[in-house]
């Protein structure tokens, strides 16, 4: 029943867009009361979630793949951004509903969780802390300088989104050139890399 309410509302997605998909859209579409629904998805914003879940997970489980096959921490981060670029370019509808969703302000805000839990952020962090303990990155907070990095990129991708209507450089271009830059200036001036 969960798939079934999951289809509904991925059908009403593709339809109408993301803000018809409502608790009690998708219940009036699978016969059941808005209540029920909620047995399933504790909330509009768990439902907004499963509707991409799977090739998520896959991108996710690849990245953690990649991870683990490139010790070298500059070339991992590289790699990993790589496929979080990748997977944005090739899958826009789905990366645009998972990471470029705006919440109307109709819907209450979710509930935080810790940063931590997502995969992709855990292993650019470590990569970058991995690189400053072999001194190929400079110093400065893991965290924050995952999160700048992550931020770029995705500010890279989601510009000729939102500015469509503006003569803003292919966005391959523009995600390639960013991701140069960002790591030009992660490099430690001793490494010898640029």
């Amino acid at each position: 029943m969960r798939e079934r309410i999951r289809v509904e509302a991925l059908a009403l997605y593709k339809e109408n867009g993301i803000e018809s998909v409502s608790i009690r859209d998708v219940a009036h579409r699978v016969g059941f009361s808005p209540a029920s629904i909620y047995s399933f998805f504790k909330s509009r914003q768990a439902l907004i979630e499963a509707l991409w879940l799977d090739p998520v997970l896959v991108v996710l489980a690849e990245m953690v793949r990649v991870a683990q096959d490139t010790p070298e921490p500059v070339e991992r981060i590289v790699r990993l951004l790589d496929i979080y670029v990748d997977f944005a370019l090739s899958n826009p509808e789905i990366y645009r509903g998972t990471f470029l969703h705006v919440r109307s302000s109709k819907h209450a805000p979710p509930t935080q969780r810790p940063l931590g839990q997502l995969d992709f952020y855990r292993l650019l962090r470590q990569a970058i802390a991995d690189g400053q303990v072999e001194l190929s990155l400079r110093p400065g907070d893991p965290t924050t300088m995952a999160q700048t990095l992550w931020a770029s990129v995705h500010g890279a991708i989601a510009l000729p989104v939102h500015m469509e209507a503006w003569a803003i450089v292919d966005q391959r271009q523009l995600v390639t050139q960013t991701r140069e830059i960002l790591m030009a200036g992660l490099m430690s001036p001793n490494s010898g890399r640029v």
